[in-house]
């Protein structure tokens, strides 16, 4: 019946209902799968943009970490070369500019063409101003003074201040002979700088305004580290030794800083901002850097963008020494165009011609996200390998290494800790910080000293740790503070100070035994004087008494051989008489009797009866006996700078000044005659050198200051120790 129909249409031509129907399907499904096909091109296209764009910034991102951690480690090249000058000068009692110039020759080469001069500046009090230039005259300087800008911007004497840090070794790659004496305390952020310095002895950065080759004020980027050649020098020691504090400065170039530290990076189109915080909370461009393949002048960007996202940024903060730093990269405005490539647009269009392209577009898809996984597996291996690195330098560290969270729990330790405690690593891990410490007691968490509100960061604490075996070690340990992803954790470096502790004893215990010298020396001058007091001085008087009776035999008898007794009897009064100044000489009485105040009293008045100068006594004190060894120190020093004075100053007054301060007992003497030149005495001069070594071995110090024609000042100051009731018995 379906057979005779079908014959039936064809013979008059005309299409029944399953040709209408089969037509209508097709087109239905060709339109079906064309909007399939161009859908699912469209959205792979979409797809492999999105994807494109994700790949372009993970590129961009890790072409910009590349070139930060490449400055990081430049910088930290710097830091170590200026520590290594600082450490030249921790192991020299005085430098030299001879040695300060072979010492720099080998840091001033082709590869460290960014560091512009390297230099020394102590730090001069302005007592010493004129000696420093002079020193620096007669070491070829003949015109260099201590000198700063004025508001004309040329260079000048420097004002009057309390110190300097003028510029007095100086090797650079080019004539920087304005920079020699120019005083940095004039620069403010040169003096922000040192304050910072000096106070935490360890290292900063600035930007600072210093003078080039023609005198011209010039923005340089300048690195400070403390350094002090040791032990400190003696008051008449020469004056380059006793300018003996002071910092080291590397100027360097940051733009060919960053050139070397970059120049063996692909070329990828990233332009660079590094920006100083400051501590207002404001950023200060330091340097815009273009990319190499940037063929116009970056715009300028006073501040680094808030809330930069996407492939426009790429913002990382800095710890460079003791300041905040900003490294902002951006890409080139052609930097999407230039790495664009024709596979959306490629997908799209094999996408319309057939849908069975789909599965290679999958592949590709995947494919693209292989690369992706894979690049991201490079930067992860990356970071494992410089883990392992960092691993490496920190368990070949001489100090203990802690990390620890505030609590005091321990993460993590290195091979030093170990060795020390004589415990594994497993076994650290599982115990506490205030566990090591013998010397900490049980407080509440709060009251760590790493806890408290006023902790300063890095700080310093001194300690004893507990060994396994149960031995001690001192310790100085330096701690740091670290946030991480909201969590605070605690970086301790721990020194064994075993050596210093044992050097401190041995002085504490050698200053002991000269205290306890000086003691028997006084007993011993005691029992002198009173062994001639009970003995020479005794035997006089009864010699004295029986002339006596002599002469008044002889008035009776009226006999001529007693004409030589009244001579006798005198030159018996004599002996008394230089008997009781012996006494005095060696012990005078009335420093036992009362005091060392009277005994300065006495000693003024017998001074004034054979002298012709005017000599005036001021005294300021509340005590009424001090220490023996103490008066015994303050009258000798008292007795030899008023003899000084007395027949070498020429003076026609002479002034003597006792005051008690907080816990110290002052002695001034001076006069306002000839004076000399302390740093030209040699050290025959036993009464310089005496004043000295009585104070220093008592725990005080001696101060002399003279010059020709300005009269002579000695000040020594003591610690103040009354008259125990032992020694009153």
């Amino acid at each position: 019946m379906s057979s005779a129909l079908s014959i039936s249409m064809l013979a008059n031509g005309k299409s029944g209902p399953p040709t209408r129907h089969f037509l209508f399907r097709r087109r239905v499904l060709l339109i079906v799968v064309s909007l399939v096909g161009l859908c699912l091109s469209l959205f792979l296209g979409w797809l492999f943009s999105i994807r494109e764009r994700q790949l372009l910034e993970v590129k961009f991102h890790s072409a910009a970490a590349d070139r930060m951690q490449a400055l990081k480690a430049a910088f930290a090249n710097r830091f170590a070369i200026l520590k290594f000058a600082s450490s030249f000068y921790d192991g020299s009692e005085e430098v030299e500019r001879r040695e300060f110039r072979t010492f720099m020759e080998s840091i001033l080469t082709k590869e460290n063409a960014d560091i512009e001069f390297l230099a020394w500046s102590p730090r001069v009090p302005e007592s010493l101003r004129s000696d420093f230039e002079k020193w620096m005259r007669e070491d070829g300087f003949a015109e260099c003074r201590v000198r700063e800008f004025g508001g004309d911007g040329k260079l000048r004497p420097a004002g009057d201040r309390q110190e300097y840090y003028p510029l007095a070794f100086v090797e650079a790659r080019s004539e920087r002979g304005r920079l020699f004496g120019f005083d940095l305390n004039a620069d403010d952020a040169a003096r922000r700088a040192i304050e910072r310095v000096m106070a935490s002895k360890s290292s900063t950065v600035a930007e600072c305004n210093l003078p080039d080759a023609n005198g011209v004020r010039t923005r340089t980027l300048c690195l400070f580290q403390y350094a002090q050649s040791a032990p400190p020098a003696p008051e008449e020691a020469r004056i380059s030794r006793r300018l003996n504090t002071g910092v080291v400065i590397g100027a360097i170039r940051l733009e060919t800083l960053l050139k070397k530290a970059v120049e063996s990076l692909p070329r990828t189109g990233v332009n660079m901002y590094i920006y100083e915080k400051t501590d207002e909370g404001k950023a200060n461009l330091l340097l815009a850097r273009p990319s190499r393949l940037e063929n116009r002048q970056l715009p300028i960007l006073a501040q680094p963008p808030e809330k930069p996202q996407g492939l426009d940024y790429r913002n990382e903060d800095w710890r460079i020494a003791d300041r905040s730093w900003t490294f902002y990269c951006k890409p080139i405005d052609s930097y999407l165009p230039n790495h664009r490539t024709w596979e959306p647009a490629s997908a799209v269009l094999v996408g319309l011609f057939s849908t069975t392209i789909l599965v290679g577009y999958l592949f590709l898809l995947t494919g693209r996200t292989e690369q992706v996984e894979r690049l991201v597996q490079q930067r992860t291996e990356a970071l494992r390998v410089s883990e392992e690195r960092f691993r490496r330098l920190i368990d070949g560290a001489g100090d203990a290494f802690f990390l620890h969270d505030a609590t005091g729990r321990i993460f993590d330790v290195n091979r030093r800790a170990c060795e020390w405690l004589g415990y594994g690593r497993e076994e650290l891990l599982r115990m506490n910080i205030v566990d090591l410490d013998v010397l900490h007691t049980p407080v509440p968490l709060a009251e760590y000293p790493w806890n408290l509100p006023d902790a300063v960061f890095p700080m310093t604490l001194d300690g004893v740790l507990l060994r396994k075996n149960g031995e001690t070690i001192p310790v100085e340990a330096r701690i740091t503070s670290l946030e991480n992803e909201g969590r605070r954790w605690l970086l301790g470096l721990a020194r064994d100070i075993t050596e210093r502790k044992q050097a401190e004893a041995a002085l504490q215990a050698e200053q002991r035994l000269l205290r306890n010298l000086l003691e028997l020396l006084e007993n011993d001058r005691k029992l002198a004087a009173y062994e001639i007091h009970d003995g020479l001085a005794q035997q006089l008087t009864g010699l004295l008494l029986q002339l006596q009776n002599l002469q008044a035999a002889r008035e009776r008898e009226k006999t001529d051989a007693w004409n030589y007794l009244p001579k006798a009897i005198d030159l018996a009064g004599q002996c008394i008489a230089e008997a009781r100044r012996l006494i005095g000489g060696l012990r005078p009485p009335i420093l036992d009797e009362s005091g060392v105040v009277a005994a300065i009293e006495y000693l003024v008045d017998e001074n004034r009866r054979k002298e012709s100068a005017n000599i005036v006594f001021h005294h300021q004190v509340r005590f009424r006996h001090l220490a023996g060894p103490l008066e015994a120190a303050l009258f000798r020093i008292a007795q030899e700078c008023l003899t000084n004075a007395c027949r070498y100053s020429q003076s026609a007054i002479i002034e003597i000044e006792l005051k008690q301060l907080d816990g110290i007992v002052e002695l001034n003497v001076q006069d306002w005659g000839v004076g000399f030149e302390p740093e030209k005495i040699n050290g025959e001069h036993f009464g310089l050198r005496g004043i000295r070594e009585r104070a220093r071995l008592l725990g005080g110090n001696a101060e002399i200051v003279s010059a020709p024609g300005a009269g002579t000042t000695v000040t020594v100051r003591l610690p103040l120790v009354e008259r125990s009731g032992e020694e009153d018995e």
